[in-house]
C-alpha cells in the first residue's frame, strides 16, 4: 500500500508532535521515552497525517527505557499500545478522545 507524502501543514503537525511530550504521560507528569508519532485508527486502518498523536518510545511500541524491566514500565507508566493495545485505550482513551485531546492542546479544535 503506498502511503501519501504529508502535505506542508500534516508536515507542521507532526513535527511539534515530535517534541511534544506522550500523551498517554500527560496525566502522571513523566515521560516514557522520545517521542514518535503515532498514525490512529479507524477500523483498523491507518488514517492520514493529519490524525497523528505524540506517543513515547514505551507507550508506541512498548521498548522500555534503558536500565527498566517491562514490567517496571507497566507498573510505572501503565500498559503499552504495542503490548497491550486493549489496556492501553481502556486507561488512556480511544484513539479519537487522545486525538481531540492533542487537537486542543495545540489550539486546532
Amino acid at each position: 500500500m503506498t502511503r501519501k507524502k504529508p502535505t506542508k501543514s500534516e508536515s507542521k503537525r507532526m513535527d511539534k508532535l515530535s517534541r511534544v511530550r506522550c500523551v498517554a504521560c500527560w496525566g502522571n507528569g513523566l515521560t516514557c521515552g522520545r517521542t514518535e508519532v503515532h498514525h490512529t485508527l479507524s477500523g483498523g486502518r491507518r488514517r492520514g497525517h493529519a490524525f497523528t498523536v505524540p506517543l513515547g518510545l514505551y507507550h508506541h511500541q512498548g521498548i522500555p527505557l534503558p536500565g527498566w524491566t517491562m514490567h517496571q514500565m507497566r507498573t510505572y507508566f501503565g500498559p503499552s499500545l504495542e503490548v497491550e493495545s486493549r489496556a492501553f485505550h481502556e486507561e488512556f482513551g480511544t484513539d479519537d478522545e487522545l486525538l481531540a485531546k492533542v487537537n486542543k492542546h495545540l489550539g486546532m479544535q
